[in-house]
């Protein structure tokens, strides 16, 4: 597969699951992020070399057994053992995936299958929208009694084209969860630094949100402070690269 991306070709629906392979899947149907444009795996097939229940071999296609390729296609396990096929592959035009995560409370599940049903029209589903999952679960990070609907779109093609189908889905209310879990968070933190009678709180940079001091994420020592700002001054002195966990805030 990363042989056919470097050459600007892709297959059709592959699945997405490296244990039971290509065939796996396609001799049930064969599901994948492709479909809406290119069908299912099963529908892409060309030929295959099929060793039948006596030991024989046989090739199964259009011209060739072709009651069976039909029968192959989404029964495939039943018939014989598959030991290789031939597949249509497609000149890729798409670069890149948008994915989206939702949550929302319970009470937003009818809203939410209405304007599913709009989306996809009876069928109608844009071919792009090659993901689309969900669940409905308790999380007790959340709620301890109530459900929680939790939805993922993935889009072939950009965020703007993908963001301008979900908008219906954008407008519906979602909780807010970053104060409950930054607050879960800085209790955890603290019952980790109170546990440490005298040693100065410190983090790994790459796991500070941001909320600590400078010192947590880079060092007390006046020194280090000052040889990290001063190089920040010569290598960076319009303070570009101020992001993520910036030495200089603003």
């Amino acid at each position: 597969m990363q042989w056919l991306a470097s050459i600007k070709i892709q297959p059709g629906a592959t699945g997405s699951n490296p244990c039971v392979g290509f065939l796996g899947p396609a001799l049930g149907g064969g599901h994948g992020r492709y479909q809406g444009l290119h069908g299912l795996a099963s529908d892409n097939f060309i030929n295959l070399n099929v060793v039948l229940a006596d030991g024989s071999t046989v090739q199964v296609n259009k011209n060739s057994h072709s009651d069976l390729f039909w029968a192959m296609q989404g029964a495939g396990h039943n018939y014989g053992i598959v030991t290789s096929a031939e597949s249509r592959i497609y000149p890729r035009k798409i670069d890149t995936w948008h994915y989206h995560n939702y949550v929302w409370s319970q009470d937003k599940l009818e809203i939410l299958f209405e304007r599913l049903n709009a989306l996809h029209k009876d069928g109608k589903t844009p071919p792009e929208m090659g993901v689309e999952f969900g669940s409905v679960a308790v999380d007790p990070s959340f709620n301890t009694t109530d459900p929680v609907l939790s939805w993922t779109f993935g889009y072939a093609g950009p965020a703007k084209d993908a963001e301008r189908l979900l908008k219906p889905f954008n407008d519906i209310p979602s909780p807010e969860l970053q104060a409950p879990a930054q607050k879960l968070a800085d209790q955890i933190r603290d019952i980790w630094f109170t546990s440490q009678p005298g040693h100065k709180p410190s983090v790994y940079a790459n796991y500070a949100t941001g909320v600590e001091p400078l010192g947590a994420m880079y060092g007390y020592e006046p020194w280090r402070m000052q040889r990290l700002l001063g190089l920040k001054a010569k290598y960076d002195p319009h303070n570009r690269f101020r992001f993520y966990n910036p030495l200089i805030k603003g």
